[in-house]
């Protein structure tokens, strides 16, 4: 950009040796180092386009702290998507399931599940259902409705049948619709669950507490909503990331005119200063 003046550049290790996800840790060790930096500017606008959720995820969350303290005034959150494109690209060779660097679980409460789902995903929810063991008590799928393809639900369902309904042994009923241009639907969403599931099942005799674990296997729109969730009831993440991707490069000549999404969330400051 013209008149940026780069203050820092900072590499970030995604694995270590034995194969675990520490993107999150790392980078905040990197960005704690340069807040004085940070502090230095009014604004700081994060672009989570080609991060990893396993980063931005715990990075946001810092920041957002920062924020809170008058370290800097605004946060912003930018990402820009497009479906056309990012329904041709399939990760591969996952690894382990586990929690998000400073969204882990905790106790040995009861758990209620909400894997946010795009195409292509029953590996990943295999994973962390696994993850998760027996203390998950209930399943609540999202999935994206409204979208820029109405079919997109239809196929999401279709893809994981077999998983989610045989299975798994969700519910139809459990099944939950936001809307995919929309982060503060799904958030909405996930607030309004964990608190009927944390009121309703600790209420039964000899269940106990209830927590709600979140999972961002959707798209970054709908990811963002479940942060800003997660961050607000302190709630867990489990994740997994894709150690490649593959993609179809058939069709990608005709992508070249496809819609772009751009999405900013004013995360934290004054929009608007007398």
């Amino acid at each position: 950009l013209r008149g940026c003046r780069r203050e820092g550049l900072f590499d970030v290790e995604i694995q270590d040796a034995e194969g675990h996800s520490i993107g999150g840790r790392k980078a905040l060790e990197e960005l704690s180092k340069a807040t004085n930096v940070i502090k230095g500017y009014s604004d700081v606008v994060v672009d989570i386009s080609g991060m990893p959720r396993g980063i931005f995820f715990p990075l946001i969350a810092f920041l957002l702290r920062l924020a809170e303290r008058g370290e800097f005034l605004n946060l912003h959150v930018a990402v820009v998507e497009d479906p056309a494109l990012d329904s041709r690209i399939s990760g591969r060779e996952y690894g382990q399931a586990d929690f998000i660097h400073t969204f882990r679980l905790g106790g040995e409460d009861k758990l209620v599940w909400l894997p946010v789902i795009g195409k292509n995903q029953n590996a990943r929810l295999e994973k962390v259902h696994n993850r998760l063991g027996s203390k998950c008590v209930e399943i609540c799928p999202i999935m994206p409705f409204p979208a820029r393809s109405l079919r997109r639900v239809d196929e999401i369902v279709l893809g994981h049948s077999e998983l989610l309904f045989e299975g798994l042994l969700v519910s139809p009923e459990n099944i939950l619709l936001c809307d995919e241009r929309a982060p503060f639907d799904v958030y909405r969403k996930v607030l309004e669950v964990e608190q009927f599931y944390r009121e309703r099942l600790a209420a039964i005799p000899g269940m106990g507490p209830v927590t709600t674990v979140v999972s961002p296997l959707g798209s970054k729109t709908l990811s963002l909503g479940v942060l800003l969730a997660a961050i607000e009831r302190g709630l867990p993440v489990c994740h997994v990331e894709p150690g490649t991707y593959q993609v179809e490069t058939d069709t990608l000549s005709n992508l070249d005119d496809s819609p772009k999404a751009a999405t900013e969330i004013w995360l934290a400051g004054e929009p608007y200063l007398p």
